[in-house]
């Protein structure tokens, strides 16, 4: 605790990533599940972003707050402006 009385708070390391990126034709097949067994370094990473999405109020696009992993997949997605 500070000596003002107030509890510090950390503030979050952000990320900035730049992907390529293509325009789909209109019949394009989307899927919409993936399933995927992620290796320790990936784990670690998306553990550390939920739990930072987590802590801040991270929001989804339909106003749900990042509760769980497939939350900050989703929310990555989301953020990514095209």
């Amino acid at each position: 605790m500070a000596k003002n009385g107030k509890v510090k708070t950390k503030e979050p390391k952000m990320a900035l990533v730049e992907l390529p990126i293509e325009d789909l034709p209109d019949e394009t097949y989307i899927v919409r599940h993936v399933e995927v067994v992620l290796d320790r370094g990936q784990a670690e990473t998306l553990r550390r972003v939920h739990e930072g999405l987590h802590r801040s109020g991270g929001k989804l696009k339909n106003g749900k707050f990042v509760k769980s992993p497939p939350d900050t997949i989703k929310y990555i997605l989301d953020s990514i402006v095209l």
